[in-house]
């Protein structure tokens, strides 16, 4: 199964919270929020889920060197 990319939206201005193409939301955790809060619209993301207890999904940003990944909730 492939990937679904996803755009983004809006971040917030301490890139606390993302917003992607399909209206879902995520919060973002305190470790990765700086790396967040300069990315900006129409950069692609890949959503996954992951096993940690804590934060149940990463998202991957495609358009940035790393790419940077950041682990989320969605609210």
């Amino acid at each position: 199964m492939s990937d679904i990319e996803y755009s983004i939206m809006k971040v917030g201005k301490y890139g606390d919270k993302v917003t992607l193409n399909d209206g879902s939301k995520f919060s973002i955790s305190p470790g990765d929020s700086t790396k967040c809060s300069i990315w900006y619209p129409t950069q692609r993301i890949i959503i996954r889920r992951t096993n940690n207890p804590v934060y149940e999904f990463t998202l991957t940003n495609l358009d940035t060197a790393g790419p940077d990944v950041a682990e989320a909730n969605k609210v």
